[in-house]
């Protein structure tokens, strides 16, 4: 329930600002039968780096953390372990 909460808080509270691309490669991780997260959706972070970019898609869905068997967390081990991006 508090993460629920601090959801919804930052949805009520957020509001983008543009700012100059960063100078670090990006990893997206998406869920590809994920309804609420597109492709294109993961694709936006493009803006946001002056380095290249990756997509991971994995098996699932929205909620991927509460997959284990998605590989979501072999994923990222591998992204941080290998400095991939």
């Amino acid at each position: 329930l508090p993460a629920l909460r601090a959801d919804f808080s930052v949805l009520d509270h957020y509001t983008y600002r543009e700012a100059r691309a960063l100078p670090v490669p990006i990893v997206t991780i998406g869920a590809t039968q994920d309804e609420t997260v597109s492709i294109q959706d993961l694709d936006g972070w493009r803006q946001h780096t002056t380095m290249p970019m990756q997509q991971v898609m994995l098996d699932g869905g929205h909620f991927l953390p509460r997959e284990p068997a998605s590989g979501l967390l072999e994923t990222i081990l591998e992204v941080v372990d290998t400095g991939a991006g």
